[in-house]
């Protein structure tokens, strides 16, 4: 006869947890805590920006007893940056609450849980948007007939498709109409060798006219509808007018752009010394990061082990560690992103980049009292998460924008 087995004491067989719950998912938000340590508090509905954008014509040299010149002024202009909010919002069951209170029962509670997790979710999303184009678009879609498996465009690439997950809900439409196709639908499969993702409910159709977007959060600025922050893909550009004021008309508020007709080259250390010293020609001060994509990250890497440059290696405050790239007297550091757009790369100066906050953010909404609320007809409780921010530089021509990268 046999003897007690194991598989004969699931019965009163206790289940022990190990310590601490076991992160599987990407939390990095590298580029965005760059950028907040310069954050700037403000109040009211708009912070504006006082914007010295021309010299005065008044100066000349003469011969004696020529007239002096004519008297001419300084030219100025004001930069208004606009509130925007960014939020998340979670809900609990009392009965999960109470299933959950203590450690006996549960790794966490069901809103340490939910309350912090979502705080990564929300600063992973605004990364995103700091490489963005501002009006919500995370793909192009391509050409569905009547499917969910949603075909995206020939030329989406691993970066946009790591921005999407399984769970997410998204909206199809246009700039003007972000949700004329479907709104609030869930991702339930992604491609990304095939570039399809799937969506739940009714079948849909798309053009290359339709845009993937974050749900609720499309729109654009030429329709007043913009809901994402401003990314430095409008941002650092040198066209296109950026809190009220066009490069067509103050010509020192623009970026260096630096492409290459869309042939990519190897990212080299002459490559990124050109734009480094077109921003210091153009505005007497030097880019502190070079941020870039992976990919870029690499290429640039395998040059520097070809020549036994083992050490050109610079720590960052906070531990951040990137590689060197000098150009004249100054020395900027190569760091990488998961979402800056591939081939591409980003030169920026720091003490000219900032993150407007109204109030303290991210914060919980708790304005009487309580982040916990009832939710009315049901046995539970919601909490509001919001960010009152916007990204901006205070000069534009202090940073630039270099594309068509070589990668690996």
């Amino acid at each position: 006869m046999a003897g007690f087995l194991l598989s004969q004491a699931s019965g009163i067989l206790r289940e022990v947890l190990l310590p601490e719950i076991r992160e599987q998912l990407n939390q990095a938000s590298d580029t965005l805590k760059l950028i907040e340590r310069r954050t700037d508090v403000v109040e009211g509905s708009e912070a504006v920006l006082s914007l010295h954008t021309s010299r005065s014509a008044g100066i000349g040299a003469r011969l004696e007893d020529e007239a002096s010149p004519t008297a001419a002024r300084q030219g100025y202009v004001k930069a208004r940056v606009p509130l925007r909010t960014n939020e998340g919002r979670i809900e609990i069951t009392v009965q999960s609450m109470r299933a959950m209170r203590s450690s006996k029962s549960a790794q966490e509670t069901p809103f340490v849980s939910e309350s912090k997790r979502i705080v990564l979710d929300l600063r992973r999303d605004v990364n995103r948007q700091v490489y963005g184009t501002s009006n919500g678009v995370i793909a192009t879609a391509g050409v569905t007939t009547a499917a969910t498996v949603v075909v995206l465009d020939a030329t989406t690439t691993l970066t946009q498709m790591r921005q999407f997950d399984v769970g997410m809900l998204v909206d199809i439409g246009t700039l003007a109409a972000p949700t004329t196709i479907a709104q609030a639908r869930q991702i339930t499969a992604i491609n990304r060798a095939g570039k399809t993702i799937t969506i739940s409910g009714a079948t849909v159709s798309t053009t290359a006219a339709h845009f993937i977007f974050r749900s609720g959060s499309g729109g654009d600025a030429a329709n007043s509808t913009q809901r994402e922050l401003t990314g430095f893909r409008t941002m650092i550009a040198n066209t296109g007018a950026v809190f009220g004021v066009d490069p067509a008309t103050q010509p020192a508020w623009a970026s260096t752009y630096d492409t290459n007709g869309g042939t990519p080259r190897a990212p080299t250390d002459l490559v990124f010394q050109a734009p480094m010293d077109t921003v210091s020609i153009e505005y007497g001060e030097e880019v502190d990061v070079l941020m870039t994509e992976f990919g870029v990250y690499r290429k640039y890497g395998s040059s520097l082990t070809s020549l036994k440059r083992f050490n050109d290696t610079i720590t960052l405050k906070g531990g951040v560690k990137g590689l060197d790239i000098t150009s004249g007297g100054k020395t900027a550091t190569l760091l990488r992103d998961r979402d800056v757009p591939e081939k591409n790369g980003f030169g920026l100066n720091l003490d000219h980049l900032f993150m407007a906050v109204w109030g303290d953010g991210p914060d919980w909404l708790d304005e009487d009292g309580a982040i916990l609320s009832r939710v009315t007809g049901k046995l539970n409780y919601e909490a509001t998460l919001f960010w009152l921010h916007e990204l901006y530089v205070d000069a534009r021509a202090a940073h630039f924008r270099i594309d068509d990268l070589q990668n690996v």
